[in-house]
């Protein structure tokens, strides 16, 4: 059981980064090809 346990907190750990690394990824996209807003007071 404990085994299992490990693995399932591997797995999950290893989710987590693909997550991070996916919205790092799509936040870079984002900031790299939508139009810059100019604001003004």
């Amino acid at each position: 059981m404990l085994k299992g346990v490990t693995q399932m907190a591997q797995w999950t750990t290893a989710k987590i980064a693909v997550v991070k690394a996916l919205i790092e990824h799509t936040s870079e996209f984002i900031r790299l090809n939508l139009p810059k807003c100019i604001t003004s007071n």
